[in-house]
């Protein structure tokens, strides 16, 4: 279990960076091809640098897990960690998605994916108090 969340942490880290990337290069130039105006453009752009952002900073949070899984797993180590991947591609990926495809059905994904981020720091917690060094 804990090679697989790092893994995932090592996939969302390369792929973070590559849509921050997108975002800063390509996607401007789509939207301005859509028709958005510059206020528009500038929400895109925030929503995609918070995406980005979450997911960049849950990839480091996952690694960490990973290895802390190695050295003290329990069931709430790995539920943080599987609820981590799943609250990332819940929140980033639908921002991502919708600064993409620009459909509004997206942004009614996001708050789940943030709620499974929050849940997942509480598990994580929860393993932390729970664990005793031998």
């Amino acid at each position: 279990m804990a090679r697989w969340l790092i893994v995932a942490a090592a996939l969302l880290g390369a792929s973070g960076v590559a849509i921050g990337a997108v975002g800063a290069h390509a996607l401007p130039v789509r939207w301005e091809g859509q028709g958005l105006s510059a206020a528009e453009m500038q929400r895109e752009s925030e929503r995609l640098d918070t995406a980005v952002n979450y997911q960049l900073i849950h990839a480091i949070a996952l690694v960490a897990i990973g290895v802390l899984a190695v050295h003290c797993p329990s069931i709430e180590i790995h539920l943080a960690g599987m609820g981590m991947v799943a609250g990332v591609v819940l929140f980033s990926g639908f921002l991502i998605s919708h600064a993409i495809w620009r459909f509004p059905i997206f942004l009614n994904v996001v708050p789940y994916g943030g709620s499974l981020l929050i849940l997942s720091w509480i598990a994580l917690a929860f393993g932390a108090i729970r664990f005793r060094s031998k």
